[in-house]
């Protein structure tokens, strides 16, 4: 599948970094998207749902988020994990 990446969550799972990468496919109606100011623009509550998911699914209290970051930063974090994953 393709797809491009718009972001990342910034999370603290257990007070561990557990940031998640937010992307969309090339072939869906958010393709357009490139950062995430424009997904809260044009798809408005979409982010808001992310958001809550992670930090619910484990429970009250367990995952907390610092919010969005842009493709920059999300690139960032996807290279540091692609260099500790070849270490």
């Amino acid at each position: 599948m393709r797809a491009h990446v718009v972001g990342v969550l910034k999370l603290l799972d257990g007070g561990e970094v557990d940031d998640k990468i937010v992307a969309v496919l090339t072939s869906s109606p958010l393709a357009k998207i490139k950062t995430p100011d424009e997904m809260r623009i044009q798809f408005p509550g979409v982010f808001s749902i992310l958001r809550t998911w992670f930090e619910s699914y484990k429970g009250p209290g367990e995952i907390t988020s610092d919010g969005y970051a842009g493709p920059a930063k999300a690139m960032k974090t996807i290279n540091a994990a692609a260099a500790a994953y070849r270490n």
